[in-house]
């Protein structure tokens, strides 16, 4: 079936401006033209965020002030978003090719780094598509809301959707989640909520089993944690968890939303089968693993460490309250890395159009 592309966005974006005035929480706009733009701003057309009439309206309908500061601050996201998606999201893009097409002969090993490169190509693309429309927005004196806030980081299922595409989460937690009563019934209620809620999400993606299976996976193991959790608190209280309980429910988090994506990659079921089959095929590598590993690593330790950093202070922006000299030396230590990947790779970037396109 052939679809605009970026129709599920600003489907969602325009239904936030019927609910919102059926809710009393937004009042008409009688300006054509307003209302005009704000269904059809270019920045985020196509793959969003998903934004709010009563965000985006009101900035549209006053007049705009665009300082120094503001224009600094679009042109590094612009910037950032523009290398994650074409340095790093495009460089790896063959690797994660090469190994979803032919999972039927790969082993173990090839499986494992396919899933895990594939989930720093979809944030590298997707979050860099926001950081672009985002910075876009900034110049022209548009403020959209954060889609992304260190997702990598998350502890748990219901943690890591608060972090990855928030302006979906977000959505569906106002106008559907909270609509179906939330968790405010029965406790069983509350967790079923969660599971259709999270179908919801899948069902929005594409409308495939692949993706439906992707949905209930996250559901129901969210599902289990929110239960697990409640039950655990019951019993011991609230107290602060140790480092290592915290490192622990980050990886078990990490590892959990990777092995997700063997059904949000996946063409169909035989697919699905082919990857199952490789991951218990037993560990074994072919030609060529340990230079994808290499290049993969390259790319990835010095973007996990610059996020961290950012993470620290849940700053974005960190970089540009810092001296002119620390930011200096970090454009510097960004040119290097973009060499080093250059260099490690076989060929210039793909080109690939945005993930997001197709959802």
């Amino acid at each position: 079936m052939i679809l605009p592309i970026g129709i599920s966005f600003y489907t969602f974006q325009t239904l936030s401006y019927t609910l919102d005035i059926y809710r009393r929480q937004l009042t008409p706009t009688r300006n054509i033209i307003d209302f005009a733009l704000f269904v059809s701003f270019f920045p985020q057309l196509l793959a969003g965020p998903i934004e709010r009439a009563r965000n985006l309206l009101p900035q549209i309908q006053a007049p705009r002030q665009i300082t120094a500061a503001i224009i600094v601050e679009g042109l590094y996201l612009f910037g950032w978003g523009l290398f994650k998606k074409v340095l790093l999201a495009d460089t790896i893009a063959p690797i994660v090719n090469h190994i979803f097409a032919h999972p039927d002969q790969m082993g173990t090993g090839e499986v494992l780094l396919g899933l895990f490169t594939f989930s720093l190509q979809l944030y590298w693309d997707f979050s860099g598509y926001t950081d672009m429309a985002r910075g876009l927005a900034k110049l022209m004196g548009f403020h959209l809301m954060l889609n992304f806030r260190f997702p990598a980081f998350a502890e748990r299922l219901s943690d890591f959707w608060g972090r990855w595409h928030i302006s979906l989460s977000t959505w569906i937690r106002d106008y559907v989640y909270i609509a179906l009563g939330s968790n405010r019934r029965r406790p069983m209620r509350g967790l079923l909520n969660v599971v259709l809620v999270m179908t919801l999400i899948g069902l929005w993606h594409g409308a495939a089993w692949t993706f439906v299976i992707w949905g209930v996976y996250f559901g129901v193991l969210q599902a289990i944690q929110l239960a697990w959790s409640a039950r655990r608190g019951r019993a011991r209280g609230k107290s602060n968890e140790s480092r290592f309980v915290r490192i622990r429910n980050l990886l078990t988090c990490r590892v959990m939303v990777i092995f997700s994506l063997i059904f949000f990659r996946s063409e169909d079921g035989r697919h699905v089968g082919d990857m199952f089959t490789a991951l218990l095929r037993g560990f074994s590598v072919g030609e060529g693993f340990f230079d994808m590993l290499s290049m993969t690593f390259i790319m990835w330790a010095p973007f996990r460490l610059y996020d961290y950093w950012q993470f620290r202070r849940d700053d974005q922006l960190r970089i540009l309250r810092q001296p002119v000299v620390v930011q200096f030396w970090l454009l510097c230590a960004a040119v290097a890395w973009g060499y080093t990947i250059f260099l490690f790779s076989d060929s210039l970037p793909v080109g690939e159009e945005f993930i997001y396109f197709q959802f």
